[in-house]
């Protein structure tokens, strides 16, 4: 298989796999912007879509080495196929870290709602809950 044939068949491949990866995906922060995460039960299923999508990506990979002979390629696509399974890893594990991070922060929000101001401005303002949006902003 020349390199070419093989570039060409590789990015039909990959552009089919990567609408299916991409979708998932979205779908998964698409999830955890609508949900609680802090639930047990929603982080569960947070933590079995997560699982999906690794398994999706184990899929990609053991696609590729099936569909592409390794001692059919040139050295170019070889090195070129190592090379992607290298970035596929990275960017895996660049997404988890991202996932994590959304989750947090989205847990963050959801555990932490607007303070009550305090007595002292309850008084001043001559409401319990006042008007003044200055007034319910998270003070450290």
């Amino acid at each position: 298989m020349t390199t070419e044939e093989f570039l060409e068949k590789f990015k039909k491949t990959y552009k089919e796999w990567g609408k299916v990866r991409e979708a998932h995906y979205s779908k998964l922060i698409k999830f955890i912007d609508e949900t609680n995460p802090n639930s047990p039960m929603i982080y569960n299923c947070i933590n079995n879509d997560w699982i999906n999508y690794k398994n999706l990506i184990s899929v990609l990979g053991e696609t590729l080495s099936k569909q592409f002979n390794v001692n059919e390629l040139s050295q170019e696509a070889k090195k070129f196929l190592s090379d992607f399974y290298k970035e596929l890893e990275r960017s895996f594990y660049l997404e988890r870290i991202q996932l994590i991070q959304h989750i947090c922060k989205r847990g963050e929000e959801k555990r932490d709602p607007l303070p009550i101001p305090t007595m002292a401005e309850q008084i001043d303002s001559e409401e319990i809950l006042p008007d003044n949006p200055a007034l319910y902003q998270v003070r450290w």
